[in-house]
């Protein structure tokens, strides 16, 4: 993904309001949704938005065979001081994220396996 690209997508979660959450996936396959709560200043030595900072809601990983979501900590929204930074360099997807469409389609392929199996 651009840094261009990321940038633009930064900036638009930031500004949001309300603000809405973000998938958030790193080149370790870890993986969060989080809202984002700042961007660093561009500098002399650095582009814009080199870091961001955002607080968490879900963190989890990437299945390394079918790259599936797999969410193994949901954080406390009471906790307002849990800000995580990351390096944009760190960032290889990032898109809006949806919990009602997440919901609706997690899985969805299996589940329809399954009633077909059932069916049958």
């Amino acid at each position: 993904m651009s840094n261009r690209t990321i940038d633009c997508m930064l900036l638009d979660a930031l500004e949001s309001t309300p603000k809405r959450p973000v998938l958030i996936n790193l080149s370790s396959k870890k993986v969060y949704i989080g809202i984002i709560s700042g961007l660093s200043d561009p500098n002399e030595k650095e582009e814009p938005n080199k870091y961001i900072s955002f607080f968490p809601v879900m963190s989890g990983y990437r299945d390394k065979d079918t790259m599936l979501l797999e969410f193994t900590n949901v954080y406390p929204s009471k906790i307002k001081d849990l800000n995580i930074v990351v390096s944009t360099d760190e960032i290889s997807h990032i898109s809006w994220f949806d919990f009602k469409l997440y919901n609706s389609v997690n899985n969805s392929a299996a589940k329809e396996e399954k009633r077909n199996t059932k069916i049958n």
